[in-house]
């Protein structure tokens, strides 16, 4: 069968292949982490995710079209995100702007 789960090892840069995938390292040290790859399916034109031997279409995947839209749209709707813009702006102004520069 496919090989759909790893142990990375950041100091010997080495990994440990697994059947089935966990949430955490099998293994301690080394800078272990744990990686699962998505292995997507088909089942009568629905699409899914493959998850222990079946595709279960309760799951999908996303692409960069709507991860873009998703990110785009929770960060037009933030508070947080429209403060740090401004506040980059201002700060901008600031620093490069002439008539500030000129009228200290």
């Amino acid at each position: 069968g496919t090989y759909c789960r790893s142990d990375w090892f950041a100091t010997s840069q080495t990994c440990s292949m697994y059947r089935q995938a966990c949430y955490v390292p099998q293994e301690e040290g080394e800078g272990a982490s744990s990686y699962a790859m998505v292995i997507t399916c088909k089942v009568k034109g629905s699409y899914g995710v493959m998850i222990a031997g079946k595709c279960d279409t309760d799951i999908t995947t996303m692409g960069p079209k709507s991860m873009a839209i998703v990110v785009g749209k929770s960060m037009l709707t933030s508070p947080a995100s429209w403060a740090m813009s401004i506040g980059v702006g201002l700060m901008y102004m600031l620093t490069h702007s002439r008539y500030v520069h000129e009228n200290r």
